[in-house]
């Protein structure tokens, strides 16, 4: 059987993931999980392969952290309790 050229597999670890991610910078004003709608707030996203950023801000959630490598870092996290 003659050989084929082989179709590139899908990424299988973090690093391979993470070094395929464009300069991606996402900021969502509105996010809400619904049928969760309290947990509303803002989403922003800075994305690159070597440092991922996520900041979400709500009335009863704020979270701040940074993913580099397989080290992630929480910076800030507050949870209001109901």
């Amino acid at each position: 059987m003659p050989q084929t050229e082989q179709s590139p597999a899908a990424p299988k670890t973090l690093a391979q993931w993470q070094s395929m991610l464009p300069n991606t910078w996402i900021n969502i004003d509105k996010l809400i999980f619904s049928p969760w709608q309290e947990w509303q707030g803002k989403l922003s996203l800075a994305l690159t392969s070597d440092i991922q950023q996520l900041r979400y801000q709500g009335e009863k959630v704020k979270f701040q952290g940074q993913l580099k490598g397989q080290q992630l870092t929480v910076s800030e996290l507050d949870v209001v309790r109901v």
